[in-house]
Parts: C-alpha cells; structure tokens; sequence
C-alpha cells in the first residue's frame, strides 16, 4: 500500500495594523480564508514592538509581512521602524493609504513594499500580497 500524502501550506503570517476596527476585522477575516495567518496590532506600539527579532526566534522577525494605515504611522514611529529595516530585520512593510500621505517626505525614509489604496478589493490585495509573501509549502 502506497500512502502519499498532500503538502501543506506554511501560513504566511501578516502583522495588521489598522485604525478602522470594521475594515480591520474585514481584512482578518479574508486574509485568514485564504491561509494567512493575520495578528491584528491596536496601536503603532505594538507595530513597532513586533518588527523588529523575536528572542524565541533569534534573528528572525515573528511575521513575514506587515501591514499598516499610513494614518498610524508618525515620525517617531517612521524613524523606529526605518531603525529596523536598516538592520535587515523588519519583515516587508505594505501601507493601506487612502490619504496620499504615503508618498511624504518622512514616507520616503520607509523601505516600503507596497502601498495599496483604500478602498479595498480583496482579490486585488491578496494578489499583491501573495506576490511580497508566497504561500510556501511544508518540506517532509
């Protein structure tokens, strides 16, 4: 008898962090149907404190992707956050802008991967996040 068995997916896990509670909890949702594996952040603390290693994984960031509102992100926050990347330490940054405030001076500073505008159609963001973050599959 023959088994074989179907790979499974890694999820790839997105760190959201986003200033509508309802569009939050939308994106969560749709991401997570579609094998994600979403960590929703309330405030830029949290998105900060979550960029940069983790001490569980060494040097390695707990998330392969994060996404943020260009509305919670301020110059302080910009600077802690570019401190990161500029170590090679902070997973790919995509901004959800509706504002245009993404493409300002203290934006350029940011290595960001994407900018995706609101409103949001999912197929068009998952598109864009599968082309950052490809669904990986388990090696056994």
């Amino acid at each position: 008898m023959v088994v074989t068995t179907v790979p499974k997916a890694i999820p790839i896990r997105v760190l959201l962090a986003e200033s509508e509670c309802e569009l939050g909890a939308w994106l969560k949702r749709s991401l997570e149907r579609v094998a994600y594996e979403v960590t929703e952040c309330p405030c830029v603390t949290d998105l900060v404190r979550h960029c940069g290693p983790s001490t569980e994984t060494g040097d390695l960031p707990l998330f392969d992707l994060m996404l943020c509102d260009a509305r919670l992100l301020g110059k302080h926050t910009i600077e802690l956050i570019r401190r990161e990347q500029h170590q090679r330490r902070c997973p790919p940054l995509v901004l959800i802008d509706e504002t245009g405030k993404a493409g300002g001076v203290w934006f350029q500073r940011l290595q960001i991967s994407a900018v995706i505008d609101k409103p949001l159609g999912i197929r068009k963001y998952v598109s864009q996040l599968r082309e950052l973050a490809p669904i990986r599959e388990l090696k056994r």
